[in-house]
C-alpha cells in the first residue's frame, strides 16, 4: 500500500510495492538498468575512502548524500547498494571531490 504523505524528509517511499509494478513504472519513465553491471563499490572501498570505520565517517556520508538529494539516515549497507545500482565510479569519485574541496 502506497504512503499518502511524504516522510518527515520529504519523500513518498516504495515499500510494500509488487517490485513488477516498480518496474514498470521506472521502464515507462525510460529509466533501465542493467543488472550485469560490476559493483564496483564495495565496504572495502568505503573505508579506505572515509566513508566508514572513521570517526568523521558519519559526516562524510550525510556529505554525500546530500549531493545526490538522498535521506541523510540511509543506511551504510543501503547507500553501498545504492551506489553500485544508480552511479558510476567515475560520478562517485567526482561527487566525493567536491565535498573534500568544499568541506
Amino acid at each position: 500500500k502506497r504512503k499518502r504523505q511524504p516522510s518527515k524528509e520529504g519523500f513518498l517511499g516504495v515499500e510494500g510495492m509488487q517490485e513488477e509494478t516498480v518496474k514498470e513504472a521506472l521502464l515507462k519513465a525510460g529509466i533501465s538498468v542493467d543488472y550485469k553491471q560490476k559493483r564496483w563499490m564495495t565496504k572495502a572501498k568505503m573505508y579506505e575512502d572515509g566513508l566508514s570505520g572513521h570517526p568523521y565517517s558519519a559526516d562524510l556520508r550525510k556529505k554525500l548524500l546530500k549531493q545526490f538529494q538522498l535521506p541523510d539516515n540511509l543506511s551504510t549497507a543501503k547507500m553501498l547498494d545504492w551506489m553500485n545500482a544508480a552511479l558510476t565510479e567515475e560520478e562517485y569519485e567526482e561527487a566525493l571531490g567536491r565535498i573534500q574541496c568544499n568541506p
